[in-house]
């Protein structure tokens, strides 16, 4: 939280920096965002037995109006390295490694994928409405999908378990309806070339396997989750003005 709020007054410093001086415009054109961003999560609850940190990588699409009020559609595809429930404990021998079709050690990875899309509605509310009512703290919640699973990289395909359509039933597909908050700072530069935000984001999933049953536990997995993801986000703007802006010299 302490590297969280260095970068928010850093952020706030740069602004205060911008020079303004050559054109006063009209802030209040409805404006289209298309979005790219990147960011880090930290998983809690079910979804912590699971996986340890991830990151994101997406894109959204949002639109600003004129009273502040600001909608957007995300789409974040998630990937990882440290998974830490071993689905293929019960193909390993008693040294943990796994025995591949040539009869030789295979060369097994796990990791996590992902992905969650969700549409938000909120408001921006500017540090300073009298100069760029563009800018400030945005505040947004909403509700969409969650989904992950197990991927297994297995360069030379030498374990038939994990061949499809085999790999299903270990790679522990995870699905449901998840909701998002989001809080951070957005900024709309006057010259519409330094536009971008910061955020930390707040998403819980209620999800299930969508396999059912697992091979390797020899049972059924019909378990309600709660899978909670919990990160912060950067990303770069660029705005499509919807009218024709008004400047003044």
């Amino acid at each position: 939280m302490i590297r969280i709020k260095n970068l928010l007054i850093t952020i706030c410093l740069v602004y205060a920096f911008v020079d303004h001086s050559f054109a006063q415009e009209d802030e209040g054109i409805p404006t289209v965002l298309v979005g790219l961003h990147y960011g880090a999560h930290l998983p809690g609850v079910d979804l912590a037995e699971r996986f340890g940190m991830n990151f994101n990588l997406g894109g959204s699409i949002s639109y600003l109006a004129q009273q502040g009020i600001f909608l957007s559609v995300n789409y974040n595809f998630l990937f990882g390295t440290d998974v830490k429930e071993d689905a293929l404990a019960s193909l390993r021998t008693a040294e943990g490694l796994i025995v591949g079709r040539d009869m030789q050690f295979a060369n097994i990875f796990q990791r996590e994928r992902g992905q969650y899309v969700v549409g938000l509605a909120g408001v921006l509310i500017p540090f300073k409405p009298d100069q760029n009512r563009r800018s400030g703290l945005l505040l947004a919640a909403g509700g969409g999908l969650l989904a992950h699973k197990i991927r297994f990289v297995d360069d030379f395909d030498s374990v038939t378990q994990l061949a499809s359509p085999y790999d299903k039933g270990y790679d522990r597909l995870t699905m449901g309806l998840a909701f998002a908050q989001h809080i951070g700072y957005l900024h709309l530069g006057k010259d519409e070339m330094l536009n971008f935000f910061v955020g930390i984001d707040l998403v819980e999933g209620f999800t299930k396997n969508q396999r059912r049953f697992n091979y390797d536990l020899a049972s059924f997995d019909e378990d309600s989750r709660f899978d909670l993801l919990t990160g912060i986000r950067v990303g770069w703007m660029f705005p499509i003005l919807l009218e024709e802006k008004i400047v003044y010299y």
